[in-house]
């Protein structure tokens, strides 16, 4: 068993740099703003919450932004998935200390781990193609865009004995979005909502900035095919973790 990754405290990963390259929508999901990057933190409705609570209780502003997505054109709303704690420098961050580690964001619990965990076929000997995010983080499990042979179960347990709980991190984070995934197909399977699919960023927004904005658990709620997407994705990566520990 290798060492779980542990955090050197540099701080660097709280500081977000402005990305130079332009943003391309993956299938129906767009960017608020269009195609220009922003520097920011990414957050999922209940982590805004939670950052608000804590700025209110430490007297510190936020500025709390949408980010990722989808333009429902039958009722002219667009339907927030991802948030964005809009700052170059996390405002929780104090002298290389994070004020809110018990609760930061699942991307903060995941940092460094930048690989998909879960859209890998269960097969064995499957060549998998890596990609680990280029950081000063020490532990480094593969290198950038190095290929392995090994099962599923054998690459899911070689990260999870590297990273510990940011494996945890990043497998709760991808079943959250695959539960959003499931609930916004199942109801646009119904013919409620048609999401836009096709128009570049910058003419997308174009056409949606003006329209109302509805949190994804707002919207799952009012169509009531929401639950605790947090909740059950913490039981499902906690057995999962079992099977990886025997």
């Amino acid at each position: 068993m290798t060492d779980k990754f542990i955090c050197n405290n540099c701080g660097n990963c709280c500081r977000f740099e402005k990305e130079v390259q332009k943003f391309v929508n993956y299938g129906n999901f767009y960017k608020w703003g269009g195609s220009e990057f922003t520097p920011g933190l990414a957050l999922l409705d209940f982590e805004v919450s939670r950052y608000n609570s804590a700025a209110e209780k430490l007297g510190i502003s936020l500025k709390i932004e949408p980010e990722v997505m989808l333009i429902d054109i039958i009722n002219k709303q667009n339907i927030i998935i991802h948030w964005k704690l809009a700052e170059k420098s996390c405002p929780f961050l104090k002298e290389n200390k994070c004020l809110i580690y018990e609760f930061r964001s699942l991307i903060c619990q995941m940092h460094p781990l930048d690989t998909t965990l879960k859209e890998y076929p269960l097969a064995e000997n499957y060549k998998l193609d890596l990609e680990f995010i280029e950081s000063p983080c020490p532990k480094q499990v593969f290198k950038k865009n190095q290929s392995v042979s090994m099962t599923y179960r054998e690459f899911l347990k070689t990260i999870y004995d590297a990273y510990g709980d940011a494996f945890k991190a990043r497998y709760i984070l991808e079943t959250i979005d695959i539960y959003y995934l499931q609930a916004l197909d199942f109801l646009e399977g119904t013919g409620k909502v048609t999401w836009m699919y096709g128009p570049d960023p910058d003419e997308a927004f174009r056409i949606s900035q003006n329209w109302p904005q509805k949190s994804i658990s707002d919207f799952l709620k009012e169509n009531n095919v929401y639950f605790d997407f947090e909740a059950r994705a913490k039981k499902e990566v906690k057995k999962i973790i079992e099977s990886l520990e025997h």
